[in-house]
């Protein structure tokens, strides 16, 4: 029984963890984001940068980083076009 307890307070912990790291980097996301649609790429790039220095996004695709990266490039160029537009 002692075993199964520690198991699930581990688990519990993983995700509350997780959820953590998730909240911040939609924190960064959304301060890149705020910024492009104010008009200030000067905090949008310091943003991008402390969002990239933070989360690793080469580790989707492990076998190709270089791809993983450009996928990532291309995400942020659609999120900031739309985010122009409105």
């Amino acid at each position: 029984m002692f075993n199964l307890t520690k198991s699930i307070l581990s688990q519990s912990k993983d995700n509350i963890i997780k959820n953590e790291i998730v909240q911040e980097r939609y924190l960064y996301e959304n301060l890149v984001l705020d910024n492009i649609k104010n008009g200030n790429s000067e905090k949008a790039l310091y943003y991008s940068k402390k969002l990239h220095e933070h989360f690793d996004f080469g580790t989707r695709m492990p076998q190709n980083q270089f791809r993983a990266k450009k996928n990532g490039a291309f995400i942020l160029a659609g999120m900031s076009r739309k985010i122009k537009e409105n």
